[in-house]
């Protein structure tokens, strides 16, 4: 783990970054996710048109939608996708 200081404010945080990648590791059959058409591999870019960073962010966005539907985009071999 290596800490990373941001700029703006110098303060550190260790083992991630905020401007990391979030990728799909695994799809649970039948759930939302799977029946959206995500894959395993696929890059999540967005979140109802907020930038995800870090998988932390995720369920933040999810709870504001009081159960409605979440728009997400992603990356799939290169190619960017809703």
């Amino acid at each position: 783990v290596t800490p990373e200081l941001d700029a703006r404010d110098g303060v550190g945080k260790a083992g991630w970054s905020e401007g990391g990648q979030v990728v799909v590791g695994s799809v649970m059959p039948n759930l939302p996710a799977a029946k959206a058409g995500l894959k395993a591999g696929d890059l999540l870019v967005s979140a109802n048109g907020q930038p995800l960073y870090s998988i932390a962010r995720l369920p933040e966005i999810v709870n504001a939608t009081s159960g409605q539907p979440l728009e997400v985009v992603y990356e799939r071999e290169g190619v960017r996708q809703l």
